[in-house]
């Protein structure tokens, strides 16, 4: 038993070094006509290094595959509100607000998409949570952390809303209770 959690913490800290390590990294490719990452005035770096939030960059692309099996680019759902989520399974915050996702996609599935990308585990382990859980809404898997590498997560959870042109218009790092997030993203979304 001791042995598992000893495995478990150096697991959470290897992920932790991960994220972090991507944080600095940036993605300089064309979208359109915008810079991916940037404000119209400041890089990202800039941005990042005054610990600034995200809002009013361009949402970097990425391609990521659903547990369905269905691979999905976030540009795809350019036109429609996306609330854009980075988590784990073995984080304590990222689970608690997790219901609070599945309760939006119920309630407004014609107004917004729930993205949820889980960071760095395998698919059996993302299936077995979502399974536990009976989670329906779109759960995506970035093992090797690639679409986690193109934002600023220093930390999990990451939650930002893009707009249906693209920019983030909302940005947030850590989570509540999942009827607290409910009510929150409910207000952020302006549903």
């Amino acid at each position: 038993m001791r042995k598992k959690r000893m495995g478990m913490l150096l697991c959470m800290i290897l992920m932790a070094a991960a994220l972090s390590a991507c944080a600095g990294k940036t993605d300089d490719k064309k979208q359109g006509t915008k810079t991916a990452g940037t404000k119209k005035d400041e890089s990202k770096e800039e941005r990042t290094a005054k610990g600034e939030s995200e809002k009013g960059m361009t949402a970097p692309d990425f391609e990521v595959t659903l547990l369905s099996g269905k691979t999905v680019k976030l540009s795809d759902y350019r036109g429609k509100r996306v609330l854009l989520n980075f988590w784990a399974t073995w984080c304590g915050p990222c689970v608690q607000e997790m219901p609070a996702f599945q309760r939006l996609s119920e309630d407004y599935p014609d107004d917004v998409v729930i993205l949820a990308v889980n960071c760095g585990e395998s698919k059996e382990e993302v299936e077995s949570f979502v399974q536990k859980n009976g989670y329906t809404f779109p759960i995506a898997l970035d093992e090797n952390l690639e679409a986690s590498n193109l934002y600023p997560a220093t930390s999990i959870p990451l939650t930002l809303i893009v707009d249906e042109e693209g920019d983030i218009v909302y940005s947030s790092y850590g989570a509540s209770d999942a009827d607290t997030m409910y009510a929150h993203y409910k207000e952020e979304l302006r549903l």
